[in-house]
């Protein structure tokens, strides 16, 4: 029986991670009935950093900005050719709504972590998370509605990071002694949220240990990556 019990552990594993390598997730239920939707690109939250020796993440405002001019550069270039129509996002004038919006972009940044931890690993997934995708923002981005007029919004979050000299060093002497020491590493989702009613009607995420934010090539393979099978 020992042989077999291994054989099904092994499928057990198998089918995990079949789970875990499929990014896109959709709400079933969501159909779209208007002839033409409107999408607003919310702020980018993304941080580029620098992977020290020691393992520490620091992070780097130049190449941040850098890589948020680029990626927003090529999010933009690219969703013109899906949506109807793209706006983009200016902040309102008025306080008490710009805090508003920082705070659905905060939730945002939770809930798409939490979506992204459940599609890595499905095994950790509530009883109450399984089966229909079923996510929301709440029904306070439909201020976002009212100032931008868009039917969606889009919300990306990416973390990027970059192993040092010494962190490089470091990979290579323990690699001669049989020992993985993870370098740097690109991740972060896109979530397109239904703003009439803060439902969230489609999820993809990234993960990868490839790719350089700070050059225009390869910010324009992450933008096309994160805007796969979106429905506009």
């Amino acid at each position: 029986m020992r042989p077999l019990k291994i054989l099904a552990l092994c499928y057990l594993v198998l089918a995990l991670i079949g789970c875990a390598q499929t990014p896109v997730r959709h709400k079933t239920a969501h159909q779209e009935t208007r002839e033409a939707v409107s999408v607003v690109l919310m702020p980018i939250d993304i941080e580029l950093s620098s992977l020290t020796a020691g393992g520490v993440k620091e992070v780097r405002a130049d190449w941040t900005e850098t890589a948020n001019d680029l990626l927003s550069d090529a999010l933009e270039r690219q969703l013109a050719d899906k949506s109807d129509r793209l706006i983009e996002y200016v902040p309102p004038d008025g306080p008490l709504t710009l805090q508003q919006h920082q705070q659905i972009m905060k939730l945002h940044s939770t809930i798409g972590e939490t979506i992204y931890t459940y599609s890595l690993a499905p095994a950790l997934t509530p009883p109450t998370r399984k089966g229909d995708f079923e996510w929301s923002l709440g029904k306070d981005v439909t201020s976002l509605r009212e100032t931008s007029g868009a039917d969606y919004g889009l919300f990306i979050y990416i973390r990027d990071s970059y192993a040092t000299a010494g962190r490089k060093t470091l990979i290579v002497a323990y690699a001669l002694l049989n020992v993985n020491l993870p370098g740097g590493n690109q991740w972060g989702f896109a979530t397109l949220v239904d703003l009439r009613d803060g439902s969230v009607v489609w999820f993809n995420r990234i993960n990868r240990p490839t790719g350089d934010l700070r050059t225009k090539g390869p910010a324009e393979v992450t933008a096309r990556e994160l805007i796969t099978d979106i429905p506009l």
